[in-house]
Order: C-alpha cells, then structure tokens, then sequence
C-alpha cells in the first residue's frame, strides 16, 4: 500500500503484534465487492449505534496555534468509500463516517462501525482502500485495558521517520503515552460499545528511534492509571527503554 505525505510516497504495512486485534484486511477498488479481497473472520453481531460518530467534514482543521491546516479527506475519495461501503455491505451505523485524525502531517483515515455486522472499519485514501475488525477479534480479557488496533503505517516528515498507530482502549480513556521523559499526545477518533463496555479508538504519533514498552497513562473507574504498551512495530534489536 502507498501513502502520499508531503509529496512523499511512503510504502507500509499492516503490523500484527501478539496482543492485538486479529484484524481482517479488505482492500477495495472502485467497482465493488467482487473486486476486494476479503477474509473477514466470523463471529460479528449486530452493531451498536455509536454516541460519537461525527459526519465527516471536508473544513480545513486547524493546529492548536490556529495556523497549520491539517490534511483532510477528500470528497472525491470520500464518495468512493460509502460506494465500495455500500456494496460490500458495510455501511456504517446511522449512515456516518468519523474522521481519524493524526498529528504529523499523516493521514487522515475514515473509522466507522457496520450497521450490518458490527465490524469497525477504516478507510485509507490510497486506492482508496479498506481495513475492517471483526467483533470476534476485539479480545475478551483486555477490560480494562489497551491494545494496538489494526497495527500502524510509517511515513515521513521533514526528513524524520515515525509510526503513525491506532490504539483501543476498553473500559478506559488513555491521556497520553511516555517514553524517554518524553509526552505522546493521542487523538480519539471513535467511540462505541462492544458488550456494553466503552471501546474509544485513539490514534498517535511516535518517532521510529522511539520503538519500545511504552508507559500509558490511563483514566479508569475516575482515577488515574498507569500500563505497558509494546510499541517495539519493527520488532527492533534493542527497543527503547521506555
């Protein structure tokens, strides 16, 4: 798959780590379903509506200072997804795409929830293409708790080379991640329930040098908590001590 960033194509991969989410992956092109490959796992139900699935917005979006414009979805592209979306039968809850945004100049990405199966898919604008997670593969025994979801792309930004990763936290909000004294800021991008319990899909930024156990700091039952995230992607020699 080739991401355009900068002007720069970055070419990536899905990365499966040991405790993450057993994602299907489903590229598509114009033309519909017959024309993606799909290996979606069984084991879906019926989705629930999300209280926090934003129409997408074609508005340019702001950093904090109110003066770099960030990357946004193109509508062109846009159109293509709910199309590939709607004859592969996997039209989002309510008919409505999040955004997910992330910091560096990457993406941004589609997330939304299948009204059909219940599966969370994501949409990238190259190809465009898709990603979707059964409920089946959401594990069980991480509540409360954080996973990588659906692994993470690399790309490149003024001569720096990060990871650009999509997060799932389950029965928990995460603030930030902490490597080397050092704060990650995360991104929510989508909020639904899977099984009653709160799942929030959260998107970060790390640079490649940064690859290691990363500290999480988490907010749970309304107090403030700390877990291990690998976040070691390329499985590096000497990952950092984080």
């Amino acid at each position: 798959m080739a991401v355009d960033v900068r002007g720069s194509t970055v070419r990536f991969g899905v990365v499966l780590l040991g405790l993450v989410l057993g994602a299907c992956a489903c590229s598509g092109v114009s033309g519909g379903e017959g024309a993606s490959s799909d290996v979606t796992r069984g084991g879906s139900s019926a989705a629930e509506p999300s209280p926090t699935s934003p129409s997408v917005s074609t508005s340019t979006v702001k950093d904090a200072a109110g003066v770099t414009p960030r990357p946004t979805f193109p509508e062109s592209i846009k159109r293509q997804v709910v199309r590939m979306a709607e004859e592969a039968g996997r039209m989002p809850v309510g008919g409505e795409f999040s955004l997910a945004e992330y910091d560096g100049g990457y993406g941004p990405e589609l997330i939304w929830r299948t009204e059909r199966t219940g599966e969370i898919c994501t949409a990238q604008m190259a190809g465009p293409s898709t990603t979707c997670a059964t409920l089946a593969s959401i594990p069980a025994k991480h509540v409360p708790g954080v996973d990588v979801f659906m692994g993470g792309g690399q790309f490149s930004d003024h001569g720096q080379t990060f990871w650009a990763v999509t997060l799932i936290a389950n029965g928990e909000s995460v603030d930030h991640l902490v490597c080397r004294g050092r704060d990650f800021p995360v991104r929510a991008a989508y909020s639904t329930r899977i099984d009653g319990i709160p799942r929030t899909i959260y998107t970060v930024v790390i640079p490649q040098e940064l690859q290691g156990e990363y500290r999480v700091v988490v907010q749970r039952d309304g107090h403030q908590a700390e877990e291990r995230l690998d976040l070691n992607l390329e499985k590096v020699g000497s990952p950092a001590p984080c």
